[in-house]
């Protein structure tokens, strides 16, 4: 719900500052298990129970507070593929991935889970990470189709409202990340709104 500031001939103008802010999040993290049998990159451990395989990564750190380090991803998005297939739509697997968290500042106080396009980011009990107090981490397995796939850890209340000020992974305005911007109108004496424009940018583009 930003208007536009002022229209040039048929441009709108936008030249908002703290209206349009947002928080600039971190390079998300991925995991890659083209091929279902083998510890590949950020896998540290392949093992086969009750008919599925378990990839098992290695375990996450918060970064917030640390330095700001460019981790290429692909902006939350996830890839299916196995490498063995000729038509991954119907020869890719699905796999147990258990993720591991370590944030000790932030138990007690939030739910934590893990979120991205393979998932279209819920905030749903099968995601929700559970608490390990022996290990002092937190611990999620889900079944996630093989390929390449980005994955980030959020935070949020009881309610849902993801808290961004305090992300786990930090904000830092060098994330390279998608845009998208919708604009909407309304004619006069209508009671709907119109998607009249869209633009796509990255923050290096």
């Amino acid at each position: 719900n930003v208007p536009a500031m002022y229209t040039i001939g048929n441009d709108l103008i936008y030249k908002y500052d703290t209206e349009t802010q947002f928080w600039g999040g971190n390079e998300y993290h991925y995991f890659e298990n083209k091929d279902i049998r083998a510890a590949n990159n950020n896998i540290g451990r392949v093992q086969s129970t009750g008919g599925l395989y378990s990839s098992l990564l290695y375990s996450n750190n918060a970064r917030a507070g640390q330095p700001y380090t460019f981790y290429p991803d692909i902006n939350g998005n996830f890839v299916v593929k196995n490498l063995n297939s000729q038509n991954d739509n119907i020869e890719a697997d699905y796999a147990w991935v258990y993720f591991t968290l370590s944030a000790p500042a932030y138990y007690g106080k939030s739910d934590i889970y893990v979120t991205g396009m393979f998932n279209n980011y819920a905030l749903t009990p099968e995601f929700k990470m559970d608490y390990n107090k022996e290990k002092g981490v937190y611990e999620k397995a889900i079944m996630i189709k093989q390929g390449f796939t980005n994955y980030q850890y959020t935070i949020a209340d009881k309610s849902g409202k993801i808290d961004e000020a305090n992300a786990i992974d930090g904000n830092f305005y060098q994330t390279e990340n998608n845009y998208f911007a919708l604009v909407y109108y309304r004619e006069n004496n209508q009671r709907y709104d119109r998607v009249i424009g869209k633009g796509v940018a990255s923050s290096v583009d």
